[in-house]
This record gives structure tokens, sequence and C-alpha cells, in this order.
């Protein structure tokens, strides 16, 4: 019994140093890393910044604002689309321009809406395209078929 005893104490023991020996050599490889990360520069990304650090003045005038540090691509000839959007935007209040708010007539705008539906009024009747009578035909068929097949499969019970 105590030789058994003498073996399993040195089998632990043996056991307990390989493992001391692996975290040894596991903690000496990661000083070695951190090291080579020390010494190595960190590379700095020219990201733009979240915010800007100097106050923007809400009573100034948009013009004298500091402009954004990202320069924008202006493209030489203007798109329909980009036109049309400059205009939506030029009419539209900002939310907090107070002044502009009161300014502005409801009346007057809604006035204007009601002339622009009364300019374009809607057809009645949509035109319809002859792909949407071809599908219109198919799904006729298939149902006019499907009904076929529920006749005679009823018939052939009642038989």
């Amino acid at each position: 019994m105590s030789i058994e005893a003498q073996l399993a104490i040195k089998r632990n023991a043996e056991e307990l140093s390989s493992y001391l020996k692996d975290l040894n050599t596991w903690s000496n490889e990661i000083k070695k890393k951190d090291i080579l990360a020390k010494k190595t520069k960190i590379k700095k990304h020219n990201y733009p910044p979240i915010r800007k650090i100097g106050k923007i003045d809400s009573n100034s005038p948009p013009s004298s604002r500091p402009s954004s540090p990202i320069p924008e691509k202006k493209s030489t000839l203007p798109d329909k689309k980009s036109v049309h959007k400059e205009e939506v935007k030029k009419e539209r209040i900002k939310s907090y321009d107070y002044r502009s708010w009161d300014k502005f007539n409801v009346e007057e705008e809604l006035e204007k809406i009601d002339k622009e539906d009364y300019k374009e009024p809607k057809p009645m009747v949509e035109e319809k395209d002859e792909s949407d009578d071809i599908n219109q035909e198919a799904v006729e068929l298939s149902l006019i078929q499907k009904e076929k097949v529920i006749f005679l499969t009823s018939k052939k019970k009642n038989i």
C-alpha cells in the first residue's frame, strides 16, 4: 500500500511539474508578444472627427458658419434628380427656425395643394397592358381546369 501511495505522489508531482512548465513557457511567450506590441508603432487612422470642437452660433447665418471638414465632390453636370432635390430642400423650413415658421402661412399652402389636386385629375379607368390581359386569361384557364377536375372527381364519387 505504501508503494502505491508513493507512485501516486510521484505521478502527481510529475503532472504538476509538466503543468507548471507549460504555464511558464506560455507566460514567457506572452511577455515576448507584449514587448513586441509595445515596440511597434500604432497606426493612426485618418477618420474625420465625430463632432466639431468649436461651437456653432445658431443666430449666425448659415453662410458664416464653418463648413464641414470633409470636402464634398461636386459634379460638373447637374442631374435632373439633384436639381429637383435642391429645389425641395430650399423650400423646406428647418424645425428650429422659429422666425420662418412664424412667417409660414398654412392656409396659403393648403390652397396651393388643393389647386394642384384640381389641375391633375386622375383617370377613372386604368389602362391595361397586353401582359395583364394574358395573365388574366391564364388565371381564368387554370381556374376552369381546376373546376373541371373537382366536378369530375365529385361525379365519380356519386356513382
